[in-house]
């Protein structure tokens, strides 16, 4: 059922051998392998991240129904734009190399394809915005129509707005485009700086929103608000919970019932 592809690119051992250190986009990630056995990395690099990951399974019927759409794996690999294939029950059976790149570049590496494939597209969807994506895609397999969103996925330096297309590929195949359609610096903040624990809810959480990245003061403190805070960015606290705030769920899902 599976094929797999392969880059050329190989990763040598050093002399005593262990495999190099060195940076990737100057931060360090520890990547676990799984191909011979359990191997740590560290990379850098286009080159040396394609090394890791030289290795992606994908069905063996959907190269046949991306030809048909003029479409190829080698292709999707290419693409700038984040993207990955869901099969019928919305399983990810594909993500290309700018999935990963995203994923490690914005610390998420257990969203990257060693982790991801296999699973449902809605493990990695916030809980609150799972009615929504679910629909979409129902909707975009039974109709045959694509279908287009733009989202906010802010990092802790830019402000970056995305377009995600749903396009049905024939079979039980759905291929989801995100790209970049914006990215600016952030404007100075304005908000107030407030000790860290007054974004620690009753339950022991941190509540961020999952588009525009802010995070929400504490419900059992007055009235709620929701603070830019990048460090969180950077350095996650722990028990973070996302959500959706209300700017970003009437902006961005106008039609959508409320979200919890």
């Amino acid at each position: 059922m599976w094929d797999k592809i392969q880059q050329d690119v190989e990763i040598d051992k050093t002399d005593d051998g262990s495999f190099p250190h060195v940076d990737y986009d100057t931060r360090e990630f520890s990547f676990l392998f799984a191909a011979s056995g359990t191997v740590s990395y560290s990379v850098r690099g286009r080159e040396t991240f394609y090394g890791i990951a030289k290795t992606m399974l994908y069905p063996s019927d959907l190269e046949k129904y991306l030809a048909n759409c003029n479409l190829s794996i080698q292709g999707l690999q290419a693409d700038r734009s984040v993207i990955c294939i869901l099969d019928a029950d919305l399983r990810i059976v594909f993500c290309n190399w700018s999935w990963d790149r995203f994923a490690f570049q914005n610390g998420g590496f257990a969203l990257s394809h060693l982790f991801v494939v296999g699973t449902s597209v809605l493990d990695v969807t916030p809980e609150s915005l799972q009615p929504f994506y679910t629909s979409a895609y129902t909707n975009a397999r039974k109709t045959g129509q694509h279908w287009e969103h733009d989202f906010e996925c802010s990092s802790p330096e830019n402000f970056r707005l995305f377009h995600m297309r749903v396009l049905p590929i024939g079979g039980p195949y759905l291929c989801v485009e995100n790209s970049l359609r914006v990215e600016r610096p952030h404007e100075a903040a304005t908000e107030p700086s407030l000790p860290l624990s007054r974004y620690v809810d009753e339950n022991g959480l941190t509540v961020m929103c999952c588009h525009c990245r802010r995070t929400r003061q504490a419900r059992n403190i007055g009235n709620a608000k929701w603070h830019w805070i990048p460090d969180f960015l950077k350095s996650p606290p722990k028990n973070v919970s996302h959500g959706l705030c209300e700017l970003c769920l009437h902006f961005f899902y106008p039609d959508a019932r409320p979200l919890a």
